[in-house]
């Protein structure tokens, strides 16, 4: 379960490892702070490379997939976000990949 304002998300699975995250966008003051704390250099470097009016859902959607992972895994925030990265690729669906960073 996730939610975040009016939002609620759920996910049932049966022998599955599933993680799920959802968040309200909204701007955030702190936003270029909380980019270093929870994206890796590859991860910054494709999101500073952005216009600034497509960063805010970028940033949101980084968070999101991130926080999923670690669910999806069973550490949740006991895994620093750092530790992995999420590849985004334009023209594709959501389907983002985890690695450790490189």
């Amino acid at each position: 379960m996730s939610h975040s304002g009016d939002l609620a998300l759920f996910a049932f699975a049966r022998d599955l490892h599933v993680g799920i995250d959802v968040e309200k966008t909204r701007d955030l003051e702190e936003m270029d702070r909380l980019v270093n704390l929870i994206l890796t250099a590859y991860e910054q470097r494709h999101f500073r490379g952005l216009p600034s009016e497509h960063r805010q859902s970028a940033f949101f959607r980084y968070w999101t997939c991130k926080e999923a992972f670690v669910k999806a895994t069973g550490e949740g925030l006991s895994r620093p976000l750092l530790s992995f990265e999420i590849e985004m690729r334009r023209g594709f669906p959501e389907r983002l990949g985890a690695m450790e960073p490189g």
